[in-house]
Order: structure tokens, then sequence, then C-alpha cells
């Protein structure tokens, strides 16, 4: 969807924020269409500014994980302010009650390991990190121990971040390469289908059958990977990986979706040759503009932390001020990544094609009869 907003720089101070006002725009923006365009402009504009405001507190939940994650070989940890188009996507959500002032996500940070155990051990130092500032966990929703009936699993960290006079929700995702693969194939085949599945009620899916058998899928997959990972599966499901395999390759939707994904594995971005980055980059900032299927790499070295968090606000203004008709365009989006190694970019970058490849991998060497 692309909304009209007013174009002008955001400065977060310039008027203060309510959560009175913050009700009153989301039912605004609720509408979805409002027969009055400036007060659309208004509520977007609000909508801007009140995401500004969790820059500094996602910055130093940024910075806290780096320390968190120090000597753990392949941890990947990405920063980004939710985009607006998204943040209004979510409150205009169906069958959903998001208001801008109960988001927990417009402030995110991520990290990605390599195992449920080192998982843990960040989750573990996160919760001590934090538990010695001002800054605090509200709440822990773990996906892992218990998956969700969508099949999605990771474990989220929901913190509130800053001083003791002004604190800002800040989301931390804890999730494995398996479990980030899983996700970024199936958002991809909502993209494919022009669905929302990862974001529909599950009572609302279940009303349609073909619907149904793709959320059987999607929780079948997902099964597979925690059986991998020695975890919990989704209830529901098989609980042996057997007869997983067995379920997962009799389903005639597999193979369709198995062969859709590896039609479209050509027409996804791919980091090239050319944007390699020095041997001590390990701070990136992606910026992919869809439309185009052009991804931008701006590389740092780990002393240079403080100019790129600061490139990466200069960019988020720049998707507001470079649209020459006044429109949010949702197909641009920014993510600050640390890596240690830069060929890591593979799996932190969320349409990254290396991600369809190993789910593709990672599906058809446990299901073999899918492997065509």
């Amino acid at each position: 969807m692309i909304v009209p907003v007013n174009t002008r720089p955001v400065n977060s101070g310039e008027i203060p924020l309510s959560t009175r006002q913050a009700k009153r725009y989301s039912k605004i923006l609720k509408q979805t269409i409002s027969d009055d365009a400036e007060q659309s402009k208004e509520a977007i504009d609000f909508v801007q500014r009140w995401r500004a405001r969790y820059a500094p507190a996602t910055r130093q939940c940024f910075q806290t994980l780096l320390e968190c994650c120090k000597g753990v070989d392949g941890a990947i940890i990405t920063y980004r302010l939710k985009r607006v188009s998204s943040i209004v996507q979510k409150i205009q959500r169906p069958n959903h009650n998001h208001l801008l002032n109960t988001l927990d996500d417009i402030g995110g940070c991520r990290v990605i390991t390599k195992s449920i155990k080192d998982l843990r051990l960040i989750q573990k130092r996160i919760e001590d990190k934090i538990a010695g500032t001002s800054s605090e966990i509200t709440k822990t929703k773990d996906y892992i121990d218990s998956p969700k009936s969508s099949g999605y699993r990771s474990c989220h960290l929901l913190t509130k971040q800053g001083s003791c006079e002004r604190k800002y929700r800040v989301e931390i995702q804890l999730r494995t390469q398996l479990q980030h693969y899983w996700a970024t194939a199936l958002e991809i085949i909502d993209e494919i289908e022009g669905r929302e599945i990862k974001t529909t009620n599950t009572d609302v899916l279940l009303g349609d059958t073909d619907t149904r058998t793709r959320l059987y899928y999607n929780q079948l997959t997902s099964s597979l990977i925690a059986s991998i990972e020695e975890s919990p599966t989704v209830p529901g499901t098989p609980k042996n990986i057997d007869d997983l395999v067995s379920e997962i390759e009799t389903l005639p939707l597999s193979s369709e979706i198995i062969s859709r994904l590896s039609r479209v594995y050509d027409d996804v971005l791919r980091l090239d040759e050319k944007h390699c980055a020095p041997e001590d980059a390990c701070v990136f900032i992606l910026q992919f503009l869809k439309d185009e299927q052009n991804l931008i790499v701006h590389s740092y070295a780990n002393n240079q932390m403080d100019e790129s968090l600061s490139e990466y606000s200069r960019l988020e203004d720049e998707v507001f001020e470079n649209n020459k008709n006044g429109l949010i365009a949702p197909n641009q989006n920014i993510v600050l990544v640390h890596v240690n190694d830069p060929e890591q970019l593979k799996v932190a970058y969320p349409n990254y094609s290396a991600n369809i490849k190993e789910y593709l991998k990672l599906i058809t060497q446990n299901c073999p009869a899918l492997d065509n």
C-alpha cells in the first residue's frame, strides 16, 4: 500500500507527542481510505515523528547486543526502525486492534545464531546485562519452546530502553539460522501468492481450504526444523521426524511450493562480487530498493560504529525527502547489520537469495521425494 505523506524533515521535538494523539491518529489510519486527504497526511506525519523517538533507544539496544554477542561464532546482529508503511499496515491489519502507542516493534534488533545453544547463551547475557541498567525486559515470548500455531519459531524479548526519565519499547528477536531460513522463505511464498499468512489470525485462515493446506505445510516444515534442532514441534503435527517427512512428501502442495521457490530463486536479488567489502569491515548498511532490484551496501570498520549509525539515520531521512510524489514507498528497506564475516550478509538480509537456497536444500535433503 502507498499512503500520502508530508515529506518535510521530521523533528521529533517540534510538537509534544501524547498517547491520546497516538490513539486518535491510529483510528484515522484504520479507516484505510480517508475522505480527508489533509487528515491522512497529518496522521502519517505524526507516525513519522512518533517513530523517530525510538531511534536513540534502538541504537542503545543494538550496542548492548554487540557486547552480549562477543565471542559467539557466527552471531549476526541487525538493527532497524520499522518502516512507516509497515507501521501503517500493521495498524490497518484486519481482526487486530493494533494502535500506534501499543506497538512493541517500532524499534527492533535481531540476533541470528548458528544454534539454539548459542541463542540461549546470548539470551542469558542480555538478561544479565539489562538487569544492571535502567532498561528492563518487560516480557519474554518464547516461540521456540512454545511454537506459534502458524509454525513461527523464535524468542522475542520485549524491552524498554532508555533513561529512568523516559523509556521506549524495543523488540529483540533471537532466532537460529534454520528458523531464519524458514521465516524468510515463507515471506517470499506469501509475496508470490499475494497473501499474508504470516500475519493473519489463524482462526481466519482455517476458513479457507487452500489456505488451511498452506498453513499445514508451514507447520510441518517448521516442525521438521524443530526436530532437527531437538526442540518442541508445532502442536497438531507429528512429533517423529520420519512421520513429518512422510507428511511433507505426500502433501501435494509441498512439491508445488518447492517448484515455485526454485523458479523465483534466479529472480531474487543476489549480492555479487562488486559488493565485496574490505577485509576489516564488520558493520554494513544494506539499502534495498525492491522495485529496482537494487541493493546498495555501505561498509564500515568496527571503530566506525558511530559513523555507521549516523549514516543510517541520514539514509532514513532520505527515504522521505527523495520521494518526489510525496508518497511513502513501502519497497525501500534499510537495515544496519553487524557480522564477523562479510559472507554472513547472505544470511542477514531478509530477501537474500542465499536464504531461499538454504531453505530449499534443507527441505529437499530431508524430504528426498521433493528433490526433482
